[in-house]
């Protein structure tokens, strides 16, 4: 492991967050493996169906992500006006990755199985 690398992890706390770092970049591995076999195997598919799956499984993807961001604002609003900062929770970026991840993957299975990919 580099030395940036290691320091980088071991800037962010304990034993427990190295681990649940890793693990997390692990899994961010996978789904980006995975949904890259994906669209490979979608290459077959002659070019407007293909391009009509990809596009319709980013298209909910990002629906699912400008949702989650306008409820993260919402909820940073109400904290912020009854001053309860305290209370607040920042999200993760890297859950935040994986679970956009893994809903691209799902809609793109999807889309793919339902047009004939």
């Amino acid at each position: 492991m580099s030395k940036t690398f290691y320091i980088f992890i071991k800037s962010k706390g304990g034993e427990s967050l190295d681990w649940l770092f890793i693990i997390s970049m692990v899994i961010l591995g996978m789904l980006v493996s995975f949904i890259f076999i994906a669209l490979r195997s979608m290459s077959k598919i002659e070019d407007e169906r293909g391009m009509y799956i990809r596009n319709k499984a980013m298209a909910n993807a990002f629906k699912v992500t400008v949702g989650v961001l306008v409820l993260n604002v919402i909820e940073r609003i109400i904290f912020v006006s009854r001053n309860e900062t305290t209370r607040y929770q920042e999200r993760s970026s890297i859950v935040f990755l994986i679970t956009i991840s893994i809903i691209y993957l799902i809609s793109l299975l999807y889309e793919r199985r339902k047009n004939g990919g």
